[in-house]
């Protein structure tokens, strides 16, 4: 059972493949997302007071300025992490599901 906002950031970045940034925000001299994923800025929130638009702008400036694809995780307390809610910008979906298509084949 997930405990902890780190517990979930683990998960998350482990879905990922990647690792948690155990120093996220301003501390961290590489990224300030909560995962150090190469090419996604994934920031993580659990609980159930998440507040999405205030977050996504947030996010989204944040990713612009180290040139990954910005994430919003939310994940409930209690919540499986397949249940999460993903929040991406459609023009971000269409070019990941693009390049999985290209990979195929």
């Amino acid at each position: 059972m997930v405990k902890t906002w780190k517990d979930v950031e683990l998960r998350y970045a482990k879905l990922f493949g990647t690792l948690r940034n155990a120093l996220s925000g301003g501390n961290s001299h590489h990224t300030r997302s909560d995962t150090l994923h190469p090419d996604f800025y994934l920031e993580i929130k659990h609980g159930l007071q998440c507040r999405p638009t205030s977050l996504w702008q947030d996010t989204i400036s944040k990713a612009k300025l180290e040139h990954k694809i910005p994430m919003l995780i939310q994940h409930a307390k209690g919540e499986r992490i397949a249940d999460a809610r993903i929040t991406l910008k459609v023009s971000d979906f269409l070019t990941l599901t693009s390049i999985n298509k290209e990979d195929k084949k």
